[in-house]
C-alpha cells in the first residue's frame, strides 16, 4: 500500500517537493538559468505545502477525501503556473547610486 491511496493529500504536497528537486536540479546540476522561477516556486509552494496543512493538522483538521485532494491538486498547479508568472515579470531598476551625491560649491573668485 502507497501513501497515494493512504492520504491522497499528502501524497499531492510531497509530489509538489519532488516538482521543486527537480527544478532545483534542472538550476544547479545542469546549470539552465531558471533561478527567478525555481526562487517564485519555492516562496510560493513552501507557504502552501507546509505551513498550511501544518496548521491544519495541528488544529486537529487534516484534510481528506477526493474534494481534498483535487484541491490540493490545483494549489500545486497554480504554485507552478503563479511562479511562471512572476518570473517573467520584469524587475525593478534599483538606483544608480544608493549613496547621495556629494556636491562642491564652485570656488569664487576673490577680488
Amino acid at each position: 500500500m502507497t501513501n497515494a491511496t493512504v492520504d491522497p493529500v499528502l501524497a499531492v504536497l510531497w509530489s509538489t517537493w519532488a516538482g521543486l528537486w527537480s527544478l532545483f536540479f534542472v538550476l544547479l546540476a545542469l546549470g539552465r538559468p531558471i533561478g527567478r522561477y525555481t526562487a517564485w516556486a519555492l516562496v510560493l509552494a513552501s507557504q502552501t505545502t507546509t505551513t498550511v496543512p501544518a496548521l491544519l493538522g495541528l488544529a486537529g483538521r487534516w484534510p481528506s477525501g477526493t474534494g481534498w485532494t483535487v484541491g490540493a491538486l490545483l494549489v500545486a498547479a497554480l504554485v507552478f503556473v503563479g511562479a511562471a508568472v512572476l518570473a517573467r515579470r520584469p524587475r525593478q531598476q534599483e538606483p544608480a547610486s544608493a549613496t547621495p551625491a556629494v556636491v562642491t560649491p564652485a570656488p569664487t573668485a576673490t577680488a
